[in-house]
């Protein structure tokens, strides 16, 4: 039965037509997220906040230290001092741990923080998605600004310039207009510099060595293509023109960009990752576990996926996990998280931060990834 219920919560991310309908929701998904988490947390971890045991990267269950953070975490950055900062879709603020997991401070980010993103001068960068803006944060969690960035921003990365591109989930309609599915690009001082067409829905953002951008267009649920109306990923050149649309699976949810150019998609609704070639080119697809909902890549090429799934902590494939793919695809090994996996990244230790949205806590895999997180241009991160 729970299994049902967060299948159908699962499109949380789902832009919402009104206030009224957004309040509805949000009720909804308050009880979904953490009444029945919270009933369910001692059938599932064994009555404990947190797991502890050895760690390993040859396919073996391993987990890590577990720490607190806010309400419904759903996305994760790692800054140059090795600090996690976390945005916490419910409780509306951002949460920033120590590399050794201690809580430095919660700050205030906007209504629905759903991503973040961290400059090379160490400020931090949040989508708000209620209030339809982008909050930036001084490294110490100050509040600097606010910027408008369209409808119902959902992911975020910073180019090597500088510059902040958002995507607009909006209101399912293509188009350069606000209220419609676009990019926004903003300069470093938050000033808009452009608004870009790029597919239905857009849901994450990637940027290669080249400057091009790479946006996963979840689409309007329907038939996997080309077409603008359904789920594919759209290729943007640094000026923000249109090079390709490529099919890359069923509701593209999250993307990365490995060593070589070539890009790693999530598809939420097909259970697997499809891998592009620069050019677009589909180069294979490989099962990842049960609603694979983030992705990172580490300094070795191997892909990091955290798997949602039915919200029951575990291994089994169907089971809320993180796993690893060889640069081949091949599966490499599958982790116990925490329970709803939704965000990932990979600090300069090896060590593999996942947020968890269904226990709102992070969970840490100790130094079973090789290097930092792998980012083709400076600085900045991505969902």
């Amino acid at each position: 039965m729970f299994k049902s219920i967060f299948k159908t919560s699962a499109l949380k991310n789902r832009p919402l037509k009104n206030n009224a309908r957004k309040f509805s929701v949000l009720i909804a998904l308050l009880f979904i997220f953490a009444v029945i988490p919270f009933a369910l947390s001692g059938f599932r971890n064994g009555g404990s906040s947190s797991n502890s045991s050895s760690s390993s990267s040859s396919g073996s269950p391993s987990s890590g230290p577990t720490y607190a953070v806010g309400f419904a975490p759903s996305a994760i950055a790692i800054d140059a001092s090795g600090n996690v900062w976390v945005a916490n879709k419910f409780s509306n603020n951002v949460t920033e741990l120590s590399p050794s997991g201690a809580t430095i401070g919660t700050y205030a980010a906007g209504s629905w923080p759903d991503a973040i993103a961290i400059d090379a001068s160490g400020n931090v960068w949040v989508t708000n998605q209620f209030s339809n803006n982008v909050t930036e944060l001084s490294p110490s969690g100050a509040l600097l600004h606010t910027y408008a960035a369209g409808t119902n921003p959902l992911a975020i990365a910073i180019d090597a310039s500088g510059n902040v591109w958002v995507t607009n989930y909006g209101n399912g309609t293509v188009g350069a207009a606000t209220e419609d599915s676009n990019v926004t690009e903003l300069s470093p001082s938050g000033a808009l510099l452009h608004t870009y067409a790029a597919g239905i829905n857009p849901q994450a953002i990637a940027i290669d060595a080249s400057g091009n951008v790479w946006v996963a267009n979840f689409g309007n649920g329907g038939i996997v293509g080309t077409a603008h109306g359904d789920s594919n990923v759209t290729k943007l050149s640094p000026s923000g023109a249109t090079i390709g649309t490529y099919v890359a699976g069923s509701n593209p949810l999250a993307i990365a960009i490995d060593a070589s150019g070539n890009v790693w998609v999530t598809n939420k609704f097909s259970n697997n990752v499809t891998e592009l070639s620069p050019s677009g080119a589909t180069i294979g697809t490989y099962a990842a576990g049960s609603w694979p909902d983030a992705i990172a890549i580490d300094a070795s090429g191997n892909v990091w996926v955290a798997n949602v799934g039915n919200g029951t902590v575990g291994t089994a494939p169907e089971d809320s996990n993180v796993t690893e793919l060889s640069p081949s695809g091949a599966t490499i090994g599958t982790y116990v998280a925490g329970t709803e996996p939704d965000a990932i990244a990979i600090d300069a230790s090896g060590n593999v931060w996942v947020a968890n949205s269904g226990s709102n806590s992070v969970t840490k895999l100790v130094s079973v990834a090789k290097g930092p997180q792998y980012f083709p241009y400076s600085g900045p991160q991505h969902p």
